[in-house]
């Protein structure tokens, strides 16, 4: 449930899952407030977590096959792979730098 079919691959996901590092994905559209306002704080997580979790930012506008594979009805959605490359969870709505680190920290992502 809420893993992309696997003959579709997916431009900068499909690279860095099972890379060894916890992968936090996020999708959603430039015309969307909440979504704009992840922006920065996915950038800036990116930075601050460069060799620890792979943080991604997808455009479901730019690759609109992506909100059918994801089974996504509302953005922003994240979604959280394990260091295997395994889905562990999804979550829909606006989402604070401090959510996101205690997401992580909760799913155990470096497991």
């Amino acid at each position: 449930m809420g893993q992309k079919p696997k003959d579709e691959p997916v431009p900068g996901l499909d690279s860095v899952l099972g890379s060894g590092k916890p992968v936090v994905v996020k999708l959603g559209a430039d015309w969307c407030p909440p979504c704009r306002a992840m922006k920065p704080i996915i950038k800036e997580l990116a930075k601050e977590q460069a060799g620890k979790v792979i943080f991604l930012d997808l455009d479901i506008e730019q690759q609109r096959d992506l909100a059918r594979r994801f089974k996504i009805s509302l953005i922003p959605t994240i979604i959280f792979y394990d260091k295997n490359g395994k889905f562990k969870a999804k979550k829909t709505g606006f989402m604070s730098k401090r959510e996101l680190l205690e997401k992580i920290k909760e799913l155990d992502l470096y497991k």
